[in-house]
């Protein structure tokens, strides 16, 4: 399910499209098909509602991001400092 709640700053053509049309999300937030986005960011914007950071936002597993997950396997090179 994404968050229903949808920050005006969180901006996208391609998000606003997906999220107003019936036949990929529910009234309710569950998404009924499948949903391309051109960044793992975008993506994230699309389910939490507001500005994310990919790398940081979706998980592995209960502990890991997707960015550490690709640092520690030698995939993504850079590492973010933190904040």
């Amino acid at each position: 399910m994404i968050n229903m709640d949808y920050s005006t700053h969180a901006r996208g053509k391609l998000i606003k499209e997906y999220r107003d049309n019936n036949e990929i999300v529910s009234k309710e937030g569950v998404v009924l098909k499948d949903c391309i986005f051109p960044s793992i960011s975008y993506a994230a914007r699309f389910v939490t509602g507001k500005s994310q950071n990919g790398y940081d936002t979706w998980k592995v597993n209960d502990t890991t991001t997707l960015g550490e997950y690709l640092i520690d396997a030698g995939i993504r090179k850079i590492k973010r400092r933190n904040r």
